[in-house]
């Protein structure tokens, strides 16, 4: 795949005659969860049948969408997937609707290594592409000893970025280094789709810090990188003790995607 592809998702909307079972997709989750290694709170993955490249990541529940996470942060990433390296490509969205005004979405994208797999080269050629001059400062608390802590350290130092977009190109300039400006927008993407919902917040860790191998090298890519605590979740407790999922009306119910 190119690095400044064009990507203009694909979007499909199915509509079935009968309201999804709720219960069999519960125990359906369950037994997912035990027997896969790819499975999550949300959703499951899988690689696509005839093509190594694509990767099929598939939503348990039905989801109540303008309350999920993950297509909130896709639909913001949409416009700036082909020419931003740090922001997932998804080609395809598929959704299934049922006669409530259920929704439950797949998505099709691009086949992503884990960050796990890279050497210390290739974690600092990632780390001086996100933070050109961290390295050499005075101000650099990451460890280059080990993969692992190169690892821990480049995620710990985007959480940074994305808890301030606006206040850390000054932290960095003050300590002479910059940061890229890519992933400065990635940052502040990421940001705004936080803010826009009281119960998201940042959820950035290994599983979904991934990377993308390309002819010029390897590009971090920041894939799953907002919870949502379960409020998206239609037939499922929220994570957060003390409060449920919110009551959305079929009149509130719509389609709304990228």
């Amino acid at each position: 795949m190119l690095i400044n592809e064009i990507i203009d998702p694909e979007i499909s909307k199915r509509e079935i005659k009968s309201p999804m079972n709720l219960p069999r997709m519960i125990k359906a989750k369950d037994r997912r969860e035990y027997s896969s290694d790819a499975a999550g709170a949300y959703a499951y993955g899988s690689e696509v049948t005839g093509d190594p490249h694509l990767y099929s990541k598939k939503s348990f529940m039905p989801s109540r969408l303008e309350q999920d996470a993950y297509y909130q942060y896709i639909k913001a990433a949409g416009p700036h997937m082909g020419e931003n390296p740090y922001l997932p490509r998804v080609y395809k969205i598929n959704v299934i609707a049922d006669p409530l005004y259920r929704y439950k979405p797949s998505y099709k994208l691009e086949k992503l290594d884990d960050l796990a797999s890279c050497d210390r080269a290739e974690l600092r050629y990632l780390i001086e592409s996100a933070f050109p001059g961290y390295l050499e400062s005075l101000i650099s608390t990451i460890d280059t000893s080990s993969e692992w802590a190169m690892g821990r350290g480049l995620i710990q130092e985007i959480k940074l970025v994305i808890e301030g977009p606006r206040q850390y190109p000054k932290y960095a300039a003050k300590h002479q280094f910059t940061v890229n400006p890519e992933l400065l927008q990635a940052a502040t993407i990421i940001q705004r789709v936080i803010s826009s919902n009281k119960h998201f917040s940042l959820d950035l860790h290994s599983k979904n810090v991934m990377v993308r191998r390309t002819q010029v090298g390897v590009q971090l890519v920041i894939t799953d990188p907002i919870q949502d605590g379960g409020h998206s979740v239609i037939g499922a407790k929220p994570w957060s003790k003390g409060s449920s999922a919110p009551v959305v009306s079929t009149s509130q119910m719509q389609f709304d995607i990228i």
